[in-house]
């Protein structure tokens, strides 16, 4: 199953599981989840641009204030990251219904490339795609389904 459709399955168990604030908060469980996803990955970006430029433009001590910096703002994106796909993932145990992320939560190298496979294949399917997805479509497609 694509990540697409995981998200349409998740947001549908979580529709079916939960009711009123609750199944509004489980919905928007998945939706911090994807942008923490983008946001880590972005912070990946922005570090290794850095790295590979901010020698360049700074010397010694700023140079290397700029890279803490940077992978402080890697690592708090990451940690956001995987507390976000652990909350999803006891959504779901508590839909009853197989989780977002199946592999080992502790596992933070694990987590980071699934964040990138989700974020590549969310960006991939964006143009011309008759897949795309938010969460106002996902909704949508629940009340179109009867759901």
């Amino acid at each position: 199953m694509g990540i697409k459709e995981s998200i349409r399955t998740t947001c549908k168990s979580f529709d079916e599981a939960f009711e009123g604030n609750r199944r509004e908060s489980a919905i928007g469980i998945v939706e911090r989840m994807l942008n923490n996803m983008a946001d880590y990955v972005s912070a990946v970006v922005n570090m290794e641009t850095a790295l590979q430029v901010a020698r360049f433009r700074m010397d010694g001590e700023e140079y290397r204030d700029h890279i803490e910096t940077l992978d402080r703002r890697r690592k708090t994106a990451h940690d956001g990251m995987i507390a976000s796909v652990s909350s999803c993932n006891r959504a779901c145990d508590m839909a009853k219904c197989a989780k977002f992320f199946d592999g080992d939560i502790g596992d933070r190298y694990a987590v980071a490339e699934f964040a990138w496979k989700v974020v590549r294949e969310l960006f991939d399917g964006r143009v011309g795609s008759k897949e795309k997805i938010s969460i106002e479509e996902i909704l949508s497609d629940m009340s179109n389904d009867g759901i």
